[in-house]
């Protein structure tokens, strides 16, 4: 990067060429979709499951991914597509915003000495289980058509992975494997196409009972008691739309870190553990 920077009067006359044909014609060079894994450990642990596969990616493909970007985003804000109860990787939006949105939630329930809970899911490696072919689809029928459902399809296309640890003065390497599920974790565009594999959940299994709340892969879910049927009945209805339609999507729930808290008044004796299963 920094070579690139300082012969950047140079490059930019060639670079912009190259991106221009690259967009023209629906394709994603080859020699930028191959990606240096690093795991970073979230946590103390040495588990395999608490590392984290961040992608280490050339500084052509991030340029090229930025220009891509900027013209995907108002895209995106103009026809709506990405739903109103996704705070994550949004310009102007946070996880205060997605906590007081859902605060507004629970006082207005208490308030009307309503019944409510909220559904905390946690999913396993959602970035990395994300299923191309399934995105693409819903890109397709977003509008992403011709040339520039041609680009996203080739931005997956042959894209390959080693991974690459450090052991005090020792390096161990992977051998170079072709990837066929997921988004690069440390791409430009990994974290909007995540958004957009998101962005029919809230309409596919919400109620007039619940609502929810998204920060990238996190799903909260906020129910409450009906006119016709109590809190419980409620939850369970939500879980099961969630369900399918993480089974659909290729999601997988993780079980022992999905949560059921219930809202209630002091004089309200409901217990969810024993009334509801996740």
């Amino acid at each position: 990067m920094f070579l690139i920077i300082h012969v950047g009067d140079v490059l930019a006359r060639h670079l912009a060429y190259i991106f221009n044909q690259c967009l023209s014609f629906g394709v994603f060079p080859d020699l930028l979709k191959f990606s240096l894994i690093k795991p970073i450990p979230k946590n103390k642990s040495k588990s395999l499951d608490d590392f984290r596969p961040i992608s280490l990616l050339s500084v052509f493909s991030h340029l090229l991914e930025r220009v891509i970007l900027n013209r995907l985003l108002p895209f995106l804000e103009r026809h709506h597509i990405i739903n109103k109860e996704q705070f994550g990787f949004r310009e102007n939006l946070s996880t205060v915003d997605a906590v007081a949105k859902f605060t507004d939630y629970i006082f207005n329930s208490i308030d009307k000495k309503t019944q409510s809970a909220a559904i905390f899911c946690d999913l396993s490696k959602a970035f990395d289980t994300l299923d191309r072919e399934i995105l693409l689809n819903k890109m397709e029928n977003y509008g992403f058509r011709g040339v520039a459902h041609n680009l996203f399809k080739s931005y997956f296309k042959n894209r390959y992975q080693k991974v690459q640890l450090n052991d005090q003065n020792t390096t161990y390497e992977s051998s170079w494997e072709l990837t066929s599920t997921g988004c690069p974790q440390g791409s430009i565009l990994g974290p909007i196409l995540f958004l957009i594999y998101m962005a029919d959940l809230p309409e596919s299994t919400n109620t007039k009972f619940s609502n929810t709340i998204q920060y990238a892969d996190d799903t909260s879910l906020f129910v409450r008691e009906g006119i016709h049927t109590n809190l419980t009945q409620n939850i369970e209805q939500c879980i099961q739309n969630l369900s399918t339609w993480f089974h659909k999507n290729g999601m997988k729930l993780n079980e022992n870190k999905t949560q059921i808290i219930k809202f209630k008044n002091r004089d309200d004796n409901l217990d969810l553990n024993q009334t509801v299963s996740c």
